[in-house]
């Protein structure tokens, strides 16, 4: 009885360390693999940030306190490019935070695999630093963010993000 009880535990545990990494997100027409990012605790679909499919937080912080959070966003094709969604995205920002500066970025072949385009937000709502990738995959254009407190901390950052972009993977789903 006791190995019994001893196997449900582990069952249970090793189910929630599966579900804490989150795996596979899906959504209508839509699927991406999350990358584990080592030092960084995710949330997924209904765990995650408001408007976000995934979140990402330091995991030496808590999620609501923390100096940075990476997240995706999925956005539907819907007949556009993924130049004229990126535009209508920035101008979009554009509008809403004018006192913020984007700056495209090369990708440097960062993103070999999937086709995509990098900004950098500077002085973001809230005062936030911003990288930002713009994706493209089956069925769906995917936004991936990294948002720091200060331009430092993005800085500080940044590898664990591209290595989060590295990691990231669309795929298609009927």
């Amino acid at each position: 009885m006791a190995s019994r009880l001893g196997l449900i535990f582990l069952l249970l545990c090793s189910w929630q360390a599966f579900a804490d990494e989150c795996g596979i997100v899906y959504g209508e027409g839509w699927a991406f693999v999350v990358p584990p990012v080592q030092g960084w605790s995710p949330a997924c679909m209904d765990r995650a940030m408001e408007g976000t499919a995934v979140s990402l937080w330091p995991s030496h912080q808590g999620a609501r306190d923390s100096d940075a959070v990476m997240y995706v966003s999925v956005n539907m094709k819907a007949g556009r490019t993924l130049g004229e969604f990126q535009e209508e995205e920035l101008a979009s920002f554009r509008e809403a935070s004018p006192q913020s500066r984007v700056a495209v970025l090369p990708t440097n072949g960062e993103r070999a695999g999937l086709d995509g385009h990098m900004v950098h937000i500077a002085n973001a709502p809230g005062a936030h630093d911003e990288f930002v990738a713009y994706l493209e995959g089956p069925g769906a254009f995917y936004v991936l963010v990294l948002s720091a407190d200060t331009p430092e901390l993005a800085e500080h950052y940044k590898p664990a993000y591209l290595q989060f972009l590295r990691g990231f993977s669309a795929m298609k789903r009927n």
